[in-house]
């Protein structure tokens, strides 16, 4: 991991939110990955003028379900999933940021780019 920034704009509990839930999701996607693959996570946190910017990748054997642009839980009782990338994207609204995902050579990664001034 490479933390390169101060985070103080954010609350303690906005940065758990969003590390936590992302965190989360990568670690679960890794780990389906096959033993035998390389599993990985790779996270960085830096700050580019008046953006933070934080990207975490994860080894992932096939791509996510996005619709309109928007993370889809694949778990089976999705009524009581999905709610962590909500509150991501809520965070990143509320500094004015984004939420964007990628997927190429078997890694995900999700990138959260919050604006303060």
């Amino acid at each position: 991991y490479q933390i390169t920034t101060d985070l103080s704009v954010l609350s303690d509990v906005e940065l758990s939110i969003l590390l936590a839930n992302l965190l989360d999701n990568a670690i679960e996607g890794a780990v389906k990955s096959p033993e035998y693959t390389r599993r990985k996570i790779s996270i960085t946190i830096r700050r580019i003028h008046q953006f933070i910017l934080i990207r975490i990748s994860n080894s992932a054997i096939e791509p996510p379900v996005l619709r309109n642009g928007r993370l889809i839980t694949t778990k089976r009782n999705r009524e009581y999933h999905g709610w962590g990338m909500k509150s991501v994207r809520s965070a990143a609204e509320k500094y004015n940021g984004t939420v964007e995902y990628s997927y190429t050579d078997l890694m995900f990664t999700v990138s959260v780019m919050l604006f303060y001034s």
